[in-house]
């Protein structure tokens, strides 16, 4: 019985360009309809399996230009499905997706991203890819020092602020991702294996452990931050709580702030939410101080004080080299070229934050 999510079996077969294609039974060609996609909620905690973005429960959108006879989604799409309705009454429609999350998890930051199969690391270069917010209430955090409960800073009220309140676009996400770009302005990615070691065959199906269109690692040489390339941001000499997301399909980040006078940086959460306490990044000892390290997919949240910065332009630089887990510390100037980098201009203001030290709560 033939069925979707395996290997294509090519025996008695040859392949043709799509305008050659006639014969199904002698031929084989290139998929020229559009992108199977599945939403994957990175992260989340007590979500059910009808919702969590299986593999196998890919789907393609409801398009004029699937090929005849082609599946329109994976193996698992129809029995979730069923089992989404029978648990929450909902149904979903042909080329679509409806997933119900519970938001278990305690104040944290998560992401979602395609999960299809075979194609996750395309559909996320491609872009499918954001931030997921779980907020929380006055009761998630106590203050230490008083007992009373402490609001991360998000929005119109806080007490890390204290006597210096936020304002909108203080709370910050940024999702960092490496692409590179053909001449005409396209994304590039390597269209066979040959591209990382050399390697040119034989291939599936000759060697059917071996595909012919995957990579074990891709580096991008550009960093894009919100899909945006060489970003640009405007900060007070203030405190702002910057989300940070690798979206990186290889790369690990090393993410220096040392090239920035006077800043003062501390996490406060991870992928799991936030920390017992802050942990001030700018006083680790070594290579390790004003750096924040951060492997694919990872988050973490960080309360990043531009108080004593002079207004300039100051450049936060990934040093990092072109390495899956690199070990050790990062690159020094001279060792490694940096994949880019994000710029930041220090503006004066009248409202500023009375005490360095964030409360510990």
């Amino acid at each position: 019985m033939r069925s979707t999510d395996t290997k294509p079996d090519y025996t008695g077969r040859r392949y043709v360009p799509p305008a050659e294609y006639r014969d199904p039974a002698t031929q084989y060609t290139s998929y020229t309809g559009p992108v199977p996609t599945v939403t994957h909620l990175h992260g989340a905690i007590g979500v059910k399996d009808h919702s969590d973005g299986y593999s196998e429960a890919w789907y393609l959108p409801a398009a004029r230009n699937i090929p005849a006879g082609h599946a329109r989604h994976g193996r698992w799409w129809q029995f979730l499905a069923d089992k989404a309705h029978r648990e929450h009454g909902v149904t979903w429609s042909e080329g679509s997706q409806m997933a119900t999350y519970p938001n278990n998890n305690r104040v944290s930051t998560l992401w979602f991203h395609d999960h299809a199969m075979g194609l996750t690391r395309l559909n996320v270069y491609a872009g499918p890819a954001n931030f997921y917010l779980v907020q929380g209430t006055h009761g998630d955090a106590l203050d230490s020092r008083t007992g009373t409960p402490a609001i991360a800073p998000f929005m119109n009220h806080s007490d890390v602020w204290v006597k210096s309140p936020p304002r909108p676009g203080q709370d910050i996400c940024l999702a960092i991702q490496d692409r590179s770009f053909n001449r005409d302005g396209s994304l590039f990615y390597p269209s066979s294996r040959s591209f990382f070691d050399g390697y040119g065959g034989p291939l599936y199906p000759e060697a059917p452990h071996i595909p012919p269109n995957w990579v074990p690692e891709f580096f991008g040489n550009t960093l894009l931050v919100n899909g945006r390339t060489w970003p640009f941001h405007q900060v007070e000499q203030r405190r702002y709580r910057l989300r940070l997301l690798n979206g990186c399909g290889s790369r690990t980040l090393y993410l220096d702030f040392r090239d920035i006078p006077g800043i003062e940086v501390w996490q406060t959460g991870n992928d799991g939410g936030l920390l017992d306490a802050a942990v001030n990044v700018s006083a680790q000892p070594g290579w390790r101080a004003n750096r924040v390290v951060l492997a694919p997919a990872e988050r973490v949240e960080l309360l990043v004080d531009f108080t004593e910065v002079p207004a300039g332009r100051h450049l936060l630089r990934n040093v990092g080299p072109d390495a899956f887990f690199p070990g050790g510390r990062p690159a020094e100037p001279g060792e490694q070229p940096r994949a880019g980098s994000t710029r930041w201009t220090s503006a004066r203001s009248s409202s500023r934050p009375p005490t360095r030290p964030p409360p510990a709560g």
